[in-house]
């Protein structure tokens, strides 16, 4: 499936896109529950309004792709304070007259905060701003540690422990990510043409493999489809070798175009293509046709006009992959030594 995200740019101002929501309607919803219980004060007011007035800022201005690194930098002071202070507010209205020593719901959003930084800033930068998020907070709770009582200390330090611990595991899962990434690039690279951008000939073997299993196991079948372009080399000689490259890569595009699920794609090698189908012979050449004409009629870049040989044959029961792939080359064989631009079926 395509990424839909080019860069991590994108992906960032998806996420904020995605979570501000939630964000203002857990402050509204906030709102309108302390407002029926009766415990609004001027406090928390001065604290939500200000927050959901800026997040619903935030969010119109990324929606429109504006000031997102301005944004994020704010976000990260703006949210980092609210943190400081509800936090600071929960050691002096609650903690100390002994009302309670649990920091409640508050808790449960600070592994997103530092998330939220790990996602903005580099490497440097993110182990600097949360160690001096977590060195604040050691103040705050070493500043009261007089006035605390001894039933609050432990809260306290799971809280300040579960931050530490919050950037460890962040620290460590960035690498794990880039490992995965790295070994999706790697494989890409070994099984993708690296011209065409579809599959090469290595993948091609391995779905063959596995087709071939499959298809012995079940007693099912499938197709082949080998393609040629038809004069490829004439295209090269007259216009260039860089002219040919984009042959192939719109000649790819505008068959990739017409496939299915059921259906896939390789580059061969060269001028050479071929297909993977579900299809039983029948339907596999009167797809073949569809993809010849589809062909013929599409008006290439610079060269305008291209045509493509099809040869197309059915597994048989019991075959190998080489016997199979020896009648779909002759298939296409014939259909070159017939004037070419044409579909030929071996059985």
């Amino acid at each position: 499936m395509k990424n839909p995200y080019e860069n991590l740019t994108q992906l960032r101002r998806a996420i904020y896109l995605w979570i501000l929501p939630f964000f203002l309607l857990t402050i509204l919803f906030s709102l309108v529950i302390g407002y029926r219980l009766g415990q609004i004060n001027k406090d928390m007011l001065v604290l939500t309004v200000p927050l959901f007035i800026w997040f619903t800022i935030c969010w119109f201005l990324l929606y429109k792709r504006h000031f997102m690194s301005l944004i994020e930098y704010i976000n990260l002071f703006f949210i980092g304070f609210y943190h400081l202070l509800v936090f600071n507010g929960s050691i002096v209205s609650q903690m100390i007259p002994g009302n309670d020593y649990d920091f409640g719901v508050f808790i449960v959003w600070l592994p997103l905060y530092f998330i939220v930084i790990f996602i903005t800033l580099s490497n440097w930068q993110r182990l600097f701003f949360s160690a001096g998020f977590i060195g604040i907070t050691i103040c705050i709770a070493l500043y009261y540690r007089v006035d605390l009582p001894a039933e609050a200390f432990p809260s306290i330090i799971q809280y300040i422990v579960a931050e530490v611990v919050y950037v460890i595991v962040l620290y460590f899962i960035q690498y794990v990510l880039k490992a995965f990434v790295e070994r999706e690039i790697l494989y890409k690279g070994a099984y993708t043409d690296a011209l065409t951008g579809i599959a090469n000939r290595l993948q091609f073997n391995d779905w063959m493999e596995k087709q071939i299993t499959i298809a012995k196991k079940q007693n099912t079948t499938f197709s082949i489809i080998f393609i040629d372009i038809d004069h490829f080399k004439k295209i090269n000689d007259t216009y260039g070798h860089t002219v040919g490259d984009l042959v192939l890569i719109e000649f790819a595009n505008t068959v990739k175009g017409a496939l299915s699920d059921i259906d896939s794609f390789a580059r061969w090698g060269g001028e050479e293509f071929i297909i993977l189908t579900n299809r039983g012979r029948k339907e596999a050449f009167e797809f073949a046709e569809q993809l010849r004409k589809r062909v013929e009629i599409h008006s290439f870049t610079t060269v305008n006009y291209v045509t493509a040989s099809f040869g197309v044959t059915e597994f048989h029961q019991g075959e190998s992959f080489d016997s199979l792939l020896n009648r779909a080359d002759k298939g296409l064989y014939l259909s070159k030594q017939n004037g070419r631009n044409q579909v030929c079926q071996m059985d």
